[in-house]
């Protein structure tokens, strides 16, 4: 049987307007040499719109940058991103048309039913990949990021947040440290679980996307992640790809099947810094960005990226494909450099074994069951009891 390789890396924010193609350069060889890639969006591109309503910097970068998935050879996008809204329906419109003209785009849509639309894509070997997306980081039932009935948004698979105190050992007392508690809404898990199952006659290999998780927290897997993961490998799915945090996770099985916790980012450069966002210098939102950087700096976390040192480790997930099945599972290891760029590196590099170990341990910490060989310069990753 021919085997194809899939690639998927986790989320991307181009910004140079000027020789887009640089943000890849060190690792396009790499995604090139793949017959199927996939990435998620983070950022709208327009010269249109204004900034909405938020919840942290309004990110709109300029369209040619967009150029950079084209260059690099990206199949598949989600552009299910918290961050699609950031200046208004316009640049969010203006971007799915960009990306449409050279990319299947999933996780978003100019109303409901067009941001639950699947992507199929026919591999060499005749196999049907399918794709969906969904964007857990929106607010409630109010917000305008959330496409509906006639309006623009993402696809949403929503989450409650609960806090209780940790009470196990002690008795009651006011002002006991609280336990954090996450449930995904159900009509939402409902809703991904009818496209998985709709999406299986016309698809071999399902692969769910979905933008959720706590960012830049070592090791941390919200309990709504798991959740929202297994529902959707119980409905069908072959492959979940999780990716929001701009920082690592490990990787989990649910019925043999893989599941990313967190991709980290794969090329970055929306809002590396105050100068790379676009607030105007001196505007309450600059101030607190600054505040921000400055905070980090203190504590040892500044820099061109915000976030601890771990968060330039990162992956691509990397797949076997052949007869309609998932062969092989695992990883590319990769590390970013100051300007958020990544490299691939392999066994025989220090920063490839550095970042096998360092999988290696965030997984171990969260208590997922996988273990991690290298091949060559591949990582496999099989579950404990395999």
């Amino acid at each position: 049987m021919t085997e194809q390789l899939f690639l998927a890396v986790g989320d991307i924010g181009p910004y140079r307007a000027e020789s887009p193609e640089k943000l890849f350069e060190y690792c396009v060889y790499v995604l090139q040499r793949a017959d199927l890639v996939f990435c998620h969006l983070d950022t709208p591109y327009s010269d249109r719109g204004s900034p909405s309503a938020s919840r942290g910097v309004p990110r709109r970068g300029p369209p040619q940058a967009l150029d950079a998935l084209r260059l690099a050879g990206f199949d598949v996008v989600s552009f299910a991103s918290n961050h699609g809204m950031d200046w208004g329906v316009e640049p969010f419109l203006d971007t799915l048309a960009r990306l449409r003209e050279h990319h299947h785009v999933v996780g978003a849509g100019h109303d409901l039913d067009e941001a639950r639309r699947p992507a199929v894509v026919e591999l060499g070997d005749g196999t049907k990949v399918g794709f969906l997306a969904y964007c857990s980081i929106v607010m409630g039932r109010l917000s305008g990021y959330i496409a509906d009935v006639g309006k623009p948004g993402v696809a949403p698979l929503r989450a409650w947040t609960h806090y209780e105190p940790m009470v196990e050992m002690l008795d009651y007392t006011p002002g006991m440290p609280a336990r954090t508690l996450t449930f995904a809404y159900p009509e939402d898990v409902a809703a991904m679980s009818h496209d998985i199952a709709r999406l299986r006659k016309d698809a071999d290999v399902i692969v769910v996307s979905q933008h959720c998780g706590v960012t830049l927290i070592r090791a941390h897997v919200a309990m709504y992640q798991k959740e929202i993961a297994k529902a959707a490998i119980d409905a069908g799915a072959d492959i979940v790809l999780q990716h929001h945090a701009h920082i690592l996770r490990g990787i989990g099985f649910h019925r043999g099947k893989p599941i990313y916790y967190g991709l980290g980012d794969f090329g970055y450069e929306a809002g590396l810094s105050t100068k790379g966002t676009v607030l105007r210098p001196g505007t309450r939102e600059s101030k607190q960005m600054a505040e921000l950087y400055g905070a980090l700096e203190q504590r040892g976390e500044g820099g061109p990226y915000v976030g601890p040192e771990e968060r330039l480790f990162s992956m691509a997930a990397r797949f076997v494909i052949s007869g309609g099945q998932v062969r092989e599972i695992g990883y590319l290891p990769s590390k970013l450099n100051s300007a958020m760029q990544a490299t691939v590196y392999g066994r025989t590099d220090a920063l490839g074994e550095e970042v096998f170990r360092y999988v290696e341990a965030i997984t171990r910490d969260a208590g997922l069951n996988t273990k991690y060989s290298w091949s060559g310069d591949t990582v496999v990753a099989v579950p404990l009891d395999q």
